[in-house]
C-alpha cells in the first residue's frame, strides 16, 4: 500500500502565552515534544519548545481501510521524527468520539502513532480534549473557534483547526510536565 500523507509546515509566531496560561506553564524547561491531535482521517502537529512552536502542519490519511490509514499514520510519524530528532516525548489527545463508528478508526490510528513512538523510545502522554481546551483558551468546553482564536493570539496562527488542537494538547502536557509529583 503507497504512503499518500500530506504533510503542511509553518514556522512559528512569538511564542507569546495569553494571559490565562498559568505562571507553572510559562516556567516549564523547554522540553522539545511533538503534540499531536489525530482523528481517523487527518493529525495536527505542533512540534514545541516550552510554549514556542518551533514547527506544525496538518496530516491528511486516505482511503477506505482503516489499516491503510494506519499505515499513512505511522509513516507520516516517523517522517516527522526524523526532521525533527530534537523531539524527546509524544503529547496525543486521548481517542473521542460521540459514535463508535468513529471511536475504533480513531483507536486504531492512535494505537499505530503510539506503537511508532515506542519504536522510537519517546515518552508519551495521553490528554483528555478538555485539559488541551482549558490550557489553550482557560475553558474545558470551549469550541474550535475559540481553540483558533487563542493560538492566534501567540503570535503564530494555526492552518487548520487540528493544528490549534495540537497546541492545547502540547500546552496541556507542559502544565503536566510541570506540576510537582
Amino acid at each position: 500500500m503507497a504512503h499518500r500523507a500530506v504533510s503542511v509546515h509553518r514556522r512559528a509566531g512569538s511564542g507569546a502565552v495569553p494571559a490565562h496560561a498559568t505562571p507553572r506553564l510559562m516556567a516549564a524547561a523547554p522540553v522539545p515534544l511533538l503534540a499531536l491531535d489525530a482523528s481517523s482521517t487527518t493529525i495536527g502537529w505542533v512540534v514545541c519548545a516550552g510554549t514556542a512552536v518551533l514547527n506544525a502542519g496538518t496530516i491528511t490519511m486516505t482511503g477506505r481501510i482503516i489499516a491503510g490509514r494506519c499505515h499513512q499514520a505511522s509513516c507520516a510519524l516517523e517522517e516527522l521524527l526524523t526532521q525533527h530528532p530534537e523531539v524527546r516525548m509524544l503529547a496525543i489527545e486521548g481517542p473521542v468520539a460521540r459514535f463508535a463508528n468513529a471511536l475504533i478508526p480513531q483507536v486504531r490510528v492512535s494505537g499505530a502513532l503510539m506503537a511508532m513512538a515506542a519504536r522510537h523510545d519517546l515518552a508519551v502522554i495521553e490528554i483528555a480534549p478538555t485539559q488541551a481546551k482549558a490550557a489553550l483558551t482557560g475553558c474545558g468546553l470551549a469550541d474550535k473557534a475559540a481553540m483558533q482564536r487563542m493560538a492566534a493570539m501567540t503570535g503564530w496562527v494555526p492552518g487548520t483547526e487540528h493544528e490549534a488542537d495540537a497546541l492545547g494538547i502540547a500546552w496541556a502536557a507542559l502544565a503536566l510536565l510541570a506540576t510537582p509529583g
